[in-house]
């Protein structure tokens, strides 16, 4: 399948609104790949015409901006939750680590002697804590 143009298919690409995933995941079929080597090729061995230099160069710099989105979209990725679900995630980690926290101390102070409220309101008043 010869594509009309070799950088159509990455303004297609960029036009459907993809995800910041599926950026950093892009790459261009084996098609447009293909397409792209032959002109290279014909470009070393016997030289392009006008149009086919335009749309090498267009693909070119489109590629190279391809690459700076890829690597855009990867560091966004990798420092901020982008669904919901890794927003309750990350709240869900949080509340549990808390807890762990909870349970911790409370298994540390496991042995020590009960006290009642009124118990612990005198200590606190006689040790001029409240």
């Amino acid at each position: 399948m010869k594509i009309a143009y070799p950088y159509e298919e990455i303004i297609e690409f960029i036009a459907s609104g993809p995800s910041q995933q599926r950026v950093a995941d892009y790459k261009p079929s084996a098609a447009l790949r293909l397409q792209v080597e032959e002109l290279i090729a014909k470009e070393k061995s016997e030289g392009l015409t006008a149009e086919e230099t335009a749309n090498l160069d267009y693909y070119m710099h489109l590629e190279h901006i391809m690459r700076l989105a890829k690597a855009r979209a990867r560091q966004h990725l990798a420092h901020a939750p982008h669904t919901i679900s890794d927003l309750v995630n990350e709240a869900i980690r949080a509340a549990l680590a808390e807890d762990a926290e909870d349970l911790a101390a409370f298994t540390e102070r496991a042995d020590e002697p009960m006290m009642s409220y009124e118990e612990l309101l005198n200590d606190l008043k006689a040790g001029s804590k409240l």
